[in-house]
């Protein structure tokens, strides 16, 4: 029972329904509670702050993110480990704290490597890539751009080559190279003009 509500909060989630949503999300994770299924609480707890994230109820996701991550470093489910890590420092880049971000992201990557995501390693070299261009260090953001780039293309991953071509595109203009901006501008807005093959990203 604990995991049908876990799946209707995603079914929920992505739907937008959030108020339902929400409501599974919290009938889960107390169910959970009950039982001796870390890796599923921490699958529940993650969920939950994605819907969070999308009302914007950053105060709400941390806690829950901090104690997904404390739960799966316990038990080395690196699956979910990863993914909260990203998703925390997903929520410190947009609260622009990424001094913050940096580590999370920093320890997401080698292990969304290890299960193989390419997606996931993509959207962590971007993060990666936000963090540099924030700090003004435009070649060593470029350079993890491209690399994500390199990642989505290959692998068909519409959304996310869109996020990168942007993310480039960024960093073309603060280096002043704005025919590198113009290139990268025109290639994302023909992929905004196509359905996206790939699903949405979690995270970034």
């Amino acid at each position: 029972e604990a995991q049908c509500d876990n799946f209707l909060q995603v079914l929920y989630n992505r739907q937008q329904f959030f108020d339902k949503a929400e409501a599974s999300g919290i009938k889960a994770i107390a169910k959970l509670r009950t039982l001796e299924a870390p890796d599923l609480l921490a699958e529940a707890l993650i969920n939950l702050a994605v819907v969070y994230k999308a009302r914007t109820l950053t105060k709400k996701e941390l806690p829950l993110l901090q104690e997904a991550l404390s739960i799966t470093q316990e038990t080395g489910n690196i699956n979910l480990q990863s993914t909260a890590l990203l998703n925390l420092g997903d929520l410190y880049m947009e609260d622009r704290k990424y001094e913050l971000a940096k580590p999370y992201i920093e320890k997401a990557l080698p292990l969304q490597r290890e299960i193989g995501s390419t997606e996931g390693e993509a959207i962590a070299l971007r993060g990666l890539s936000i963090y540099y261009f924030q700090t003004k260090q435009f070649s060593t953001a470029k350079r993890l751009a491209e690399q994500a780039l390199l990642l989505t293309q290959e692998n068909n991953q519409k959304v996310q080559t869109m996020k990168n071509l942007l993310q480039l595109s960024d960093i073309a203009a603060a280096m002043h190279d704005m025919t590198a901006f113009d290139q990268y501008r025109v290639q994302a807005d023909l992929l905004q003009d196509l359905p996206g093959k790939d699903k949405p990203a979690l995270v970034m």
